[in-house]
């Protein structure tokens, strides 16, 4: 398994700062790159313009990965973080659902 973790990312976690007219201004902070594996899942059709949405799986040996509402940079395009499992017993590799920011 130490083998298969052979691509780079970087996580990128949000933070909002209010913008004065009641909505916020949303800024991702980037962590340093990490190894990890990463897998192309299933794409989705966008049903507002028929594209097609890419997706990702990404495991990560980490017991502290950016938060949901995230994003992670992987070969240049970015990706919003929508889930986060762990998928071992002592939780110190994650398995990250990705979808690429439009």
């Amino acid at each position: 398994m130490i083998g298969a973790f052979r691509h780079r990312v970087t996580l990128m976690a949000r933070s909002e700062t209010p913008d004065g007219a009641g909505g916020v201004v949303a800024a991702y902070t980037a962590s340093a790159p990490q190894w990890a594996l990463v897998e192309l899942a299933p794409t989705l059709v966008n049903p507002d313009g028929g594209r097609r949405i890419r997706r990702l799986r990404v495991r990560l040996r980490t017991e502290n990965p950016a938060p949901i509402g995230g994003r992670l940079l992987f070969d240049g395009a970015l990706y919003d973080i929508v889930s986060i499992e762990t998928d071992d017993a002592r939780g110190r590799r994650r398995v990250l659902a990705c979808e690429e920011v439009l």
